[in-house]
């Protein structure tokens, strides 16, 4: 069972942690600007790697798109941080955003990437069970 703790809040995310299983939990609560974005996500990766995180689940279902340009911000300069250090990332969806295809993009991108040790997984769930089920499996 999580034990999470509450670490930030406002009104576009909301991120909790287990700190024993190595574990972050972010919830977009609306649609982010692509400043906000970046501002909240290299705020979230910088604890994360402080922290030695090794799982994480995004929900997005309140996320309507991620911009491209945030999509490459994120390829470029996010996920090369995580090399060596993370194991899964799973992203909570909804049918609709799947359709966009902003994460699934990421994900491709992530297993075809050309890091010398591609260490992380991500998949796609539209139950919140079956991506605590995958990650800590």
């Amino acid at each position: 069972m999580l034990q999470l703790e509450l670490i930030f809040h406002n009104d576009a995310l909301t991120v909790e942690v287990d700190l024993a299983k190595k574990f972050i939990k972010g919830v977009w609560l609306r649609q982010p600007t692509s400043k906000e974005f970046r501002k909240y996500i290299s705020l979230v990766t910088e604890y994360a790697l402080a922290q030695n995180i090794t799982l994480a689940l995004y929900d997005i279902r309140q996320r309507s798109y991620m911009e491209y340009c945030d999509q490459n911000w994120t390829l470029k300069e996010i996920f090369p941080l995580f090399e060596d250090k993370f194991k899964k990332l799973a992203y909570l969806t909804s049918l609709e955003s799947l359709d966009l295809m902003d994460t699934l993009r990421l994900q491709e991108a992530q297993y075809t990437a050309k890091y010398p040790n591609k260490t992380f997984q991500i998949e796609h769930f539209l139950e919140e069970e079956k991506a605590l089920e995958w990650l800590f499996e």
